[in-house]
């Protein structure tokens, strides 16, 4: 069943553009694969890839491998569900805005400051993190190959 509307035809309301109160054509305007998507899936590849080759190795080497595979039986189901629940609210908001304003949407205005202010604060922890590790491993790295003569 389709709605008039002064957009045009909405869809029905059980597909996504229905969902989305828009016609079928606006849908497939607005999900086009675009340049940013493009962006954003070299960049989470690239995070993925960053994380093997400077976190995993170390691990491996510090633990053993069965701590590590125990501990990635545990970790990988808890960061799947946690980034589950993130893309899902903000793919299911009524409305297309940031994290804390749908967070808001849902939980009220204090709500939505808090946990947007604590997503920053873990942004930027995890870049010192990562920004430290990659620091250190390239010092060892160039120090073990004999490019440097001491750790930098």
């Amino acid at each position: 069943m389709e709605i008039a509307s002064n957009k045009g035809v909405i869809a029905d309301a059980s597909t996504p553009a229905g969902r989305a109160g828009m016609s079928e054509s606006e849908w497939r305007e607005a999900i086009k694969f675009d340049s940013t998507d493009t962006g954003w899936v070299i960049m989470s590849i690239g995070m993925a890839i960053g994380a093997g080759i400077v976190f995993l190795p170390v691990q491996v080497g510090l633990m053993g491998l069965w701590v590590f595979l125990l501990s990635s039986v545990i970790g990988y189901p808890a960061m799947y569900l946690f980034q589950r629940l993130f893309i899902n609210t903000l793919a299911e908001s009524p409305e297309c805005k940031d994290y804390p304003s749908v967070i808001s949407g849902y939980l009220g205005k204090n709500w939505g400051i808090l946990l947007g202010a604590l997503y920053f604060v873990m942004l930027v922890i995890w870049m010192f993190v990562y920004s430290t590790a990659i620091t250190n491993d390239s010092a060892s790295y160039l120090h073990t190959f004999g490019v440097t003569e001491g750790l930098l």
